[in-house]
């Protein structure tokens, strides 16, 4: 197997959302640095967010799709009882393995459906349908809570697959740091504080891992702070979303890994 040419990667997200992915590189010798280039906070007005809440709560939604670990931050900071929701019958799905772990983290005992071509929407809107996991129920609609920032690709598709979507932006993306008081991220532990690195302190030498579109954007908006030009740099976009993005605003990716994974990463360290 390739050795891979690097000891060192820079992920653009903040140590608390660490997951499986870092631990996988560090399996390998590599270790990994921070760059947060975005934050993450809840909506300015709370209410539509509560109102999806007290309907899970109630057992109004069919189902609810969670689409990344934010979101379940989000939910759970919003109130929701996961380990009560497992009492009904609303059905869990989300995007992939480190979406279904969140959720387990924050208390739901159940099983949390995910796609198994790809952890993405194209994977849920691929999957859903063949597992007869989710039945469309016209009295009972599925609750999709998400970023403000997020395409309409999966609202557009389950309703395209007959669902009836209560679709509620319940936080939104901005620039790191975000206010104080609204934040879904906990404040860097002391351990994991000295592996933060500041924009203007890249490496050009360091691979980087663009975690997801905004962060794509953030870099090019700000890549007059970085101390070489961007296109010195060798990034790597996680997911295809990421990837796409950055060819709207013309950035050249090393590659581009499909799943929020180690072994994507890996790959693509190998072949740079």
């Amino acid at each position: 197997m390739t050795e891979v040419v690097t000891d060192t990667v820079v992920i653009t997200r903040h140590p608390a959302q660490a997951s499986q992915l870092e631990a996988g590189l560090g399996d390998h010798g590599v270790s990994v640095q921070f760059c947060p280039l975005t934050d993450f906070v809840l909506a300015e007005d709370p209410v539509p967010g509560l109102r999806l809440v007290a309907g899970l709560h109630a057992g109004v939604f069919a189902g609810v799709v969670v689409t990344s670990p934010n979101t379940v931050r989000a939910l759970s900071l919003l109130g929701l009882d996961w380990a009560r929701l497992a009492d009904g019958d609303t059905v869990v799905v989300a995007t992939g393995a480190g979406t279904a772990r969140k959720v387990g983290e924050h208390g739901y005992p159940g099983t949390v459906w995910t796609p198994t071509t790809e952890a993405s929407a194209h994977g849920i809107l691929t999957d859903l349908p063949g597992s007869r996991k989710l039945p469309v129920e016209p009295a009972r609609p599925v609750a999709l809570p998400q970023s403000a920032a997020a395409t309409e690709t999966l609202v557009t598709g389950l309703r395209g697959l007959g669902y009836r979507v209560d679709h509620v932006p319940i936080y939104h993306t901005v620039v790191y740091p975000g206010p104080a008081g609204r934040r879904l991220l906990a404040a860097p532990r002391p351990e994991s504080a000295h592996r933060l690195v500041d924009l203007h302190a890249l490496n050009p030498r360091t691979p980087v891992v663009l975690t997801a579109s905004s962060a794509v954007r953030q870099l090019a908006e700000r890549a007059g702070e970085l101390p070489a030009p961007l296109a010195h740099y060798r990034l790597i976009a996680l997911g295809r979303p990421t990837a796409s993005t950055a060819t709207e605003l013309d950035i050249t990716m090393a590659g581009t890994a499909t799943a929020p994974n180690a072994a994507g990463i890996l790959q693509i360290l190998r072949n740079l």
